[in-house]
């Protein structure tokens, strides 16, 4: 993610939950295009949390630090 991306999240958001939540929902609908692109089963927003809760959540300490 770029340095811009991270501070207009910010922004967007007072709330840090809020800017957590939309974080991960965006990367879930990213992970949705790209699944489709490949035609592969797409996850449920649950199924894709469980399977990349530590990825998201160091995309998203990474993203804080920015």
């Amino acid at each position: 993610m770029k340095r811009t991306h991270a501070r207009r999240m910010r922004r967007m958001y007072k709330d840090k939950e809020q800017a957590r939540d939309a974080f991960f929902h965006e990367m879930f609908h990213r992970n949705c295009e790209e699944r489709e692109a490949y035609n592969e089963p797409l996850y449920t927003f649950e199924e894709y949390f469980i399977k990349n809760k530590q990825w998201l959540e160091s995309q998203w300490a990474n993203m804080e630090h920015l």
